[in-house]
């Protein structure tokens, strides 16, 4: 799966910042429940997140561990999985609007 796209990158962003449900993650990102779904039933099979029941709500939370740096004007995200594997995530600085 690719990580390039600005959703996917989004999606990893928030779900460092806090664990979400579909519901949160959709209405934050502005993107359709079942794109949400769908993308995070990819990253749970690359054991990138992980699900917890709680309720009716299925909350998603990133595995494994953690790192985050500046990088120029770009954050640079690495997950590493409990497997070893990692992904590195660069997020752009937003554009400025005039």
């Amino acid at each position: 799966m690719s990580l390039a796209g600005e959703g996917r990158r989004r999606m990893l962003c928030e779900l460092a910042l806090a664990p979400k449900d579909v519901t949160t993650l959709s209405r934050r990102l502005r993107r359709t429940s079942s794109r949400i779904s769908q993308d995070l039933t990819r990253l749970r099979r690359l054991g990138l997140v992980r699900l917890e029941r709680n309720g009716r709500h299925h909350i998603y939370y990133l595995t494994g561990r953690i790192g985050a740096a500046v990088v120029g004007s770009n954050v640079s995200l690495s997950l590493i999985a409990s497997d070893g594997s990692r992904v590195t995530v660069i997020v752009p600085a937003p554009k400025r609007t005039r």
